[in-house]
């Protein structure tokens, strides 16, 4: 049996030892990918910071079918940028409307971005022209009101988390809405 065992290996190590040591040349390739951080870079590059980053402009407005609307104007300045609400991804600091706990109105969750995704990634999509945005009102009496709200979102490079809250009212039908200071 140890007389098999040894013939196996020996006939073994041979036919290894016998074969070709011709090495085949292996080229490595790596295709440049993209990642979210190039394309904030690349945003980022186009931004001046002696400027005032945005403007937000609140108003309201009447569709031609008669309903009520918030709109809101965003403003950018000196390569500014942030995330669209209509972002698909898990961004934080996206930019975001809400109205603090009322009795009297909500917001419509569809919003209309004008333009709509100004600029995109396959990962974020980042905002870096004017926008706005329109938002219906759903009242859910008729009575008078003031209702509170929050803009929030992340404005780029600067990497600073905005909040400016607003006030709409609605007197005898008629809506209005301020930024509060």
């Amino acid at each position: 049996m140890k007389l098999h065992i040894t013939i196996a290996l020996a006939l073994l190590s041979t036919a290894c030892t016998s074969q070709s040591k011709e090495s085949i040349p292996v080229q490595k390739t790596v295709d440049a990918i993209e990642s979210p951080m190039d394309s904030f870079r690349k945003l980022a590059e186009k931004s001046n910071p002696d400027v005032e980053q945005y403007n937000l402009v609140f108003e309201t407005e009447k569709t031609e079918l008669g309903r009520d609307v918030l709109l809101i104007k965003m403003n950018l300045n000196g390569g500014s940028f942030y995330v669209s609400p209509k972002d698909s991804g898990g961004s934080k600091g996206k930019f975001k409307v809400e109205l603090y706990d009322n009795n009297a109105m909500v917001l419509d969750s569809n919003v209309t971005e004008t333009p709509r995704y100004v600029e995109s990634d396959e990962m974020v999509t980042w905002v870096t022209d004017d926008v706005s945005y329109r938002y219906f009102l759903l009242p859910t009496n008729d009575k008078d009101f003031e209702v509170k709200g929050l803009v929030s979102f992340t404005i780029e490079p600067t990497c600073t988390f905005e909040k400016i809250e607003f006030t709409i009212s609605r007197k005898s039908g008629q809506y209005s809405v301020i930024k509060n200071m």
